[in-house]
């Protein structure tokens, strides 16, 4: 996947997502419907929070640092996280909301000043075990994201009986 498809498909993943949540209020936002007892809200932490990981991953590339990411330490993103859990409990809907915003235009930022070949070549970072830059972006994003509108959209249609 070069840059400008995977520009494209982060834009495309986030219409999508909001798209599924879209005409939902506060209180649906808050209800724990999801699978784990999850609700809106946590989705929009989590995501918000994983991919904040992938921005710092991409900034230490950037820099010409060996990464440390949730990924590249195997650390199971759905794992709850209490003190994470409890910063979420402090920031409202909107805030999660913007803060979910905020950190794809970083992502997209970054991407975009990504050299191709750095993106594309599966040798590139030793630590990225053979695979490309691109799949790891895709799966801490987009891939990740779409997992979660799937389950929104379910979730949305078991409640119109």
């Amino acid at each position: 996947m070069n840059k400008d498809e995977l520009l494209d498909a982060l834009e495309d993943e986030r219409e999508k997502f909001l798209e599924a949540i879209e005409g939902l209020d506060d209180q649906a936002f808050s209800e724990h419907g999801l699978p784990n007892g999850w609700s809106i809200n946590d989705v929009l932490f989590h995501l918000s929070t994983t991919e904040a990981e992938l921005v710092k991953f991409l900034w230490q590339l950037s820099q010409n640092q060996k990464p440390v990411s949730i990924k590249v330490i195997d650390h199971n993103v759905h794992a709850p996280n209490p003190a994470s859990q409890d910063q979420e409990q402090l920031r409202s809907s909107d805030q999660l909301f913007d803060d979910f915003a905020s950190v794809r235009k970083q992502t997209s930022r970054r991407v975009a000043a990504i050299p191709e070949k750095d993106l594309l070549e599966p040798n590139q970072f030793p630590w990225l075990n053979d695979h490309p830059l691109w799949e790891w972006i895709a799966n801490d994003s987009f891939k990740h994201e779409a997992w979660h509108t799937q389950e929104i959209k379910a979730w949305r249609d078991s409640l119109e009986i």
